[in-house]
């Protein structure tokens, strides 16, 4: 595992702190501190000098106006080893960290940035100019009129609180990810997201207020748990067995219904995603669910899974045992 380092393979640009579209202007302080821990957002130091003074990163706190402060490296090492392994060769702009400078360096006089905690964003996504940093939690209220603003988002370092009436995480479904992880990732497990607030439709108790999300930063480590094998029903002759997914993307029976006819192939996860299960989707076609390599708790090669038979299809396969596999085969409704 690393301390004190630079990001191998970091990417240039920074996902810059841009402000939220609120009433509210972000507050304006001095620079980084090394006595107060605050989220920061970085990019990678392209200047061509010798090291440390160069090549390490450019860091700003998030939602907040302070000039950008050079560190030589990220201090990782208050992170557990699972948390480590996660975050290894994130590009510079895919994080959000929380943590303070250490201590001036008497050899180079540079500081480098003790992360106490880690955020890494989705890869391919980056965050739309204009969009602040919060935490989204859910509020279950009994609404008299609309709109309901069950949801309530806390700018990072302001602390400003937004009612919402909804968190719309639109802009990402191109990455095929499973929407019940990414909901819970963001209302339970306390990941960032870059968004600004919107405004909806006018309802009788005023105009709704939307979060339009362009990035989401996971919280590291990201700890999925262990998918048990999926119920395998006696569906009657003619139909199958159909899965819904949870928030850890393990398979759990909805039913048995009459498939219909489906596109032969289906589509490859993007470039820094990779499959985590494929399955029968209950009343819909085989369905592919992708997560982030950076998450990927599997060893060895993704097999190929040959055509099944006409009758036939797979069950349960993706990440099992930290293998990949493809399941198994059910023809006719029988296992």
């Amino acid at each position: 595992m690393f301390g004190v380092v630079g990001l191998f393979g970091v990417l240039a640009g920074c996902a810059g702190a841009a402000s939220d579209v609120q009433d509210d202007a972000d507050e304006t302080r001095d620079d980084l501190s090394a006595g107060r821990e605050t989220f920061v957002v970085l990019r990678h130091d392209d200047r061509k000098c010798a090291a440390p003074r160069c090549g390490g990163f450019w860091l700003k706190d998030a939602n907040r106006r302070t000039a950008e402060s050079y560190v030589s490296g990220l201090d990782v090492s208050r992170l557990d080893a699972l948390a480590q392994e996660q975050f290894r060769d994130a590009p510079a702009q895919e994080l959000v960290l929380k943590g303070k400078l250490g201590p001036v360096s008497a050899s180079s006089g540079t500081r480098a940035f003790l992360v106490t905690t880690a955020y890494r964003g989705l890869p391919g996504f980056t965050v739309d100019a204009g969009d602040g940093f919060a935490t989204i939690a859910y509020v279950p209220i009994r609404c008299i009129t609309a709109p309901c603003n069950q949801f309530t988002a806390t700018r990072l370092n302001t602390g400003t609180k937004t009612s919402l009436t909804s968190v719309d995480t639109a802009a990402l479904a191109s990455a095929a990810l499973n929407p019940e992880w990414l909901r819970d990732r963001i209302d339970n497990d306390g990941a960032i997201v870059a968004a600004r607030t919107v405004q909806g439709v006018k309802q009788p108790g005023g105009y709704e207020r939307n979060y339009d999300v362009s990035q989401v930063f996971v919280k590291l480590p990201d700890v999925r748990a262990t998918c048990a094998d999926p119920a395998l029903p006696k569906c009657a002759a003619g139909t199958i067995a159909g899965y819904e997914l949870d928030e850890s993307s393990c398979q759990v029976l909805a039913g048995c219904f009459t498939p219909r006819a489906c596109p032969k192939f289906m589509r490859l996860c993007g470039e820094g995603y990779h499959q985590v299960t494929r399955y029968q989707p209950y009343e819909a076609c085989p369905g592919l669910v992708c997560e982030p390599e950076f998450l990927d708790r599997c060893t060895g090669p993704i097999p190929m899974c040959a055509a099944p038979p006409a009758g036939c299809h797979y069950e349960g396969g993706g990440c099992a045992a930290g293998r990949h596999t493809c399941g198994h085969l059910v023809c006719d409704g029988t296992p």
